[in-house]
């Protein structure tokens, strides 16, 4: 779960998108991630580049995924029942809920995650165009004529442009979080939690007063600190 959740941070696809993500969607060597137009809230195929920090969760996800088991998994996420079926989207929510109620927290939900990246995009903190950040999240780019031109004619999927904006958004995102090395975000034994909750909500309090606008990078961390 907290593998996912932090997926999610990193990337700022929709919850039912990352919840559901496939192995086969996958080119871990071309570093992309193709959610096919059936998964998509606007019915398109959109290409996601994978960061170096994307990358190593999922590689970690596919791995804690298919511990224990004979066959590989068609997900990158899966349930723990018997039968082969993808994380549920609402388990993504219910874990943010546990643990913001826990600190404390009001109104923070996984979508916030979205949100908190396609607002710090656009940012003087990394001044990535609007056009790029909606091409990141898969958003309509404009209205009118343009809108037009851009969904019959434009058939760039400006990856190079996406994979900058992504890379930066990570880095940013590592930075904020404490966390300069990538690997440690999947890789190895799981992070023990704090054994003071109280202490954990007090140092993410902090932080938020220190920069309210990116509340929810801070909460994504401590989710995977919290749910391991």
């Amino acid at each position: 779960m907290a593998l996912a959740l932090k997926v999610t941070a990193v990337l700022g696809q929709r919850r039912q998108e990352v919840a559901g993500m496939r192995v086969d969607e996958l080119d871990l060597v071309a570093r992309t991630w193709l959610i096919p137009a059936d998964r998509m809230k606007g019915n398109r195929d959109h290409l996601v580049p994978l960061p170096d920090a994307a990358m190593v969760l999922i590689k970690r996800a596919i791995t804690v995924t298919n511990a224990g088991r004979n066959s590989q998994s068609d997900y990158v996420f899966r349930t723990t029942w018997e039968d082969e079926r993808p994380l549920e989207p609402n388990s993504l929510s219910r874990a943010m809920l546990r643990v913001t109620r826990a600190l404390g927290i009001r109104n923070a939900t996984v979508h916030d995650l979205r949100r908190t990246m396609s607002t710090t995009m656009t940012s003087e903190r990394l001044k990535i165009s609007h056009f790029i950040r909606s091409e990141v999240l898969a958003h309509l780019t404009s209205g009118g004529g343009a809108a037009v031109s851009t969904a019959h004619y434009d058939v760039n999927l400006y990856v190079s442009e996406k994979r900058d904006a992504l890379a930066r958004w990570s880095r940013l995102l590592m930075t904020i979080v404490g966390e300069t090395d990538p690997a440690m975000l999947g890789d190895g034994p799981a992070a023990s939690p704090p054994s003071d909750t109280a202490a954990m909500a007090d140092v993410l309090m902090r932080r938020v007063a220190e920069d309210p606008a990116l509340r929810q990078a801070l909460i994504a961390e401590l989710l995977g600190r919290s749910l391991g």
